[in-house]
């Protein structure tokens, strides 16, 4: 006859202590940086004049790098300091979108404070509100920008 085990059950396992959704707070605020980030670059593109298409398909193709840390040279357009390296207003607007895409892969990680990060969003919706044509571009050969007109 065989005997019967000390225990009828398994020990029980150790409970998992790492909770099952990280930190809630964090990442609805990522989703909110993220939208924020994809409505500015759609209101831009949607202000666009007919003559700027190509500006308007490179933000497109900026919007499906929003999303989560990338590598740097899957963008359209590389800025790490947000100035164009050709003095061209599409590329000016381009450095700040590349710039502020940075950012927020920064920001997703908590390198970088919430400010930081919405400073960029800040110009975009500035662009998008008062018209490229009220920019004009300056800088020299170590970088060029955007500077509103008067």
């Amino acid at each position: 006859m065989a005997k019967k085990p000390i225990f009828p059950s398994p020990p029980p396992k150790k409970k998992n202590d790492k909770p099952i959704f990280g930190d809630v707070e964090k990442r609805q605020r990522v989703i909110k940086f993220r939208q924020d980030l994809r409505d500015a670059l759609f209101k831009l593109r949607t202000s666009l004049p007919a003559k700027n298409a190509v500006l308007a398909e490179t933000i497109v193709r900026f919007v499906g790098h929003i999303a989560g840390p990338q590598d740097v040279t899957t963008l359209p357009y590389v800025s790490e300091d947000g100035k164009a390296r050709v003095g061209y207003s599409s590329l000016c607007v381009a450095a700040i979108i590349s710039h502020t895409i940075i950012k927020g892969w920064k920001f997703q990680n908590d390198e970088i404070e919430k400010e930081e990060a919405y400073k960029g969003i800040e110009q975009i919706n500035a662009i998008a509100e008062n018209g490229l044509d009220k920019y004009r571009v300056s800088g020299n050969e170590k970088g060029y920008y955007l500077e509103a007109t008067a």
